[in-house]
């Protein structure tokens, strides 16, 4: 972080160095220092920057719980990568608990459920929050503390959108993660999953251990 601030202090226009400063900060929950560095990289209007910088953007508006903000954010990221023709720049980790945070009510929960499958279903991008599912999922399962709200994420996710194929991959993570632990950590329960899908979960209960 010091490194990037010093490299944006020698080139204030250095819009690369601005976005991976509010992705650190980010990473570090310094949420408003992320949202700044954000907002001066949008400043410089670089269209090859411009939608990860909307897309963090948005991440840090849901982190504080200026949802409307941040759907609006991700709306015009995602527009962006349509026009590009590549989302795979955009790092969708967490975006599917952010936007929880604060929030008890099980109403309005299910509300931003919708909202986000509708605003990604509109860019045809639903195969990215199903990867910021499995992320979200790798990153509660990471403390087993955190078991109860895996649960609660699943189930309200299933609430809402079903047994959709676009998001099979993200329920079958989650359910094997939680019946990993309900079944005392036995390892076989993880032969439920394919091979590749295995391998993510092993990692993160490693790292776990």
């Amino acid at each position: 972080l010091e490194a990037f601030e010093k490299a944006i202090k020698i080139y204030p226009n250095y819009g690369m160095a601005l976005v991976a400063k509010g992705q650190i900060a980010f990473k570090l929950n310094k949420f408003e220092e992320a949202l700044n560095a954000f907002e001066q990289a949008i400043a410089l209007n670089d269209k090859s920057l411009l939608p990860v910088s909307l897309f963090e953007k948005g991440k840090c508006l849901l982190a504080l719980n200026q949802l409307d903000e941040g759907y609006i954010c991700l709306d015009n990221a995602l527009s962006g990568m349509d026009t590009l023709g590549k989302k795979q720049v955009l790092d969708p980790t967490n975006i599917t608990i952010l936007m929880f945070s604060g929030i008890q009510d099980a109403n309005t929960q299910e509300s931003n459920i919708q909202k986000l499958i509708k605003l990604f279903s509109k860019h045809n991008a639903l195969d990215l929050l199903e990867e910021g599912l499995v992320t979200s999922g790798k990153y509660l399962v990471s403390f087993m503390i955190y078991l109860k709200a895996v649960q609660a994420n699943r189930d309200l996710w299933k609430a809402v959108v079903g047994e959709r194929d676009e998001l099979a991959i993200a329920f079958r993570f989650m359910n094997v993660a939680i019946k990993y632990y309900e079944n005392d950590k036995d390892p076989r329960v993880l032969l439920e999953l394919p091979i590749e899908e295995r391998e993510i979960l092993q990692e993160v209960l490693k790292s776990n251990t």
